[in-house]
């Protein structure tokens, strides 16, 4: 029951990050960036991450106070602005990635070893996840660190694309099952979603973990 003039702010606040992130990578960074090297890498985070969400999420705060979803404009925007800069770092790094690899990439990931430590890296990262979710402490495990070794792998060995693909996979698992099981949670930090902000640190620090030995290994084949 969102009012009409509510709801169409919303998608204006939408329409705004996402035209403002593209215009400004396109702009500063690359036409058709690849995230292949450091400067477009960190060019993604200042103006598609950090920098082009803030507009929409001023928009969608202020939307929130205005018809009375929300009392605090701040905390609605840094809610806004967070979760659209996640989400923005986990998901079109792997659609540009995508994007961008070409025939030659393929025949090369389509290389029998290379396939076949694909899938064992999946599986490792499957296996992984799961332990730390279910065995362990779920998100609020101190060893969820171990994933990052897998995602690491991934970012050495399969590039741009591995690193996205990895961190794509795992985050979807973790947002998952943390949020429909709440694994190693009490039934307090589940109402309070105190555990919202532990597995939203955890998931950008395990992609930057991937990200930046893969932007590098990429970096230095474009060199040689």
């Amino acid at each position: 029951r969102t009012p009409v003039p509510a709801a169409l702010l919303f998608a204006l606040g939408n329409a705004v990050q996402a035209t403002s992130g593209a215009w400004l990578m396109r702009r500063f960074v690359a036409s058709r960036p690849t995230l292949k090297t450091l400067r477009e890498f960190l060019g993604f985070l200042a103006f598609a991450v950090v920098l082009s969400p803030m507009a929409g999420a001023a928009i969608g705060a202020g939307t929130l106070v205005e018809f009375g979803f929300s009392g605090s404009f701040a905390q609605s925007w840094r809610v806004w602005w967070g979760s659209v800069a996640i989400s923005v770092l986990l998901l079109s790094p792997f659609i540009l990635t995508a994007c961008a690899t070409t025939r030659a990439d393929l025949r090369r990931f389509a290389e029998p070893r290379r396939a076949l430590e694909a899938a064992v890296l999946m599986v490792a990262l499957l296996g992984v996840t799961s332990y730390f979710l279910f065995r362990l402490q779920g998100i609020l495990s101190p060893n969820k660190g171990w994933v990052a070794y897998v995602v690491i792998w991934a970012g050495l060995r399969f590039g741009a694309l591995g690193a996205g693909a990895a961190t794509l996979l795992l985050s979807v698992v973790v947002a998952f099952f943390t949020t429909q099981f709440h694994s190693g949670l009490t039934p307090q930090q589940v109402a309070s979603g105190e555990y919202l902000p532990f597995m939203q640190t955890s998931l950008v620090a395990l992609a930057l973990l991937g990200w930046i030995p893969a932007v590098v290994v990429g970096e230095r084949d474009l060199r040689m």
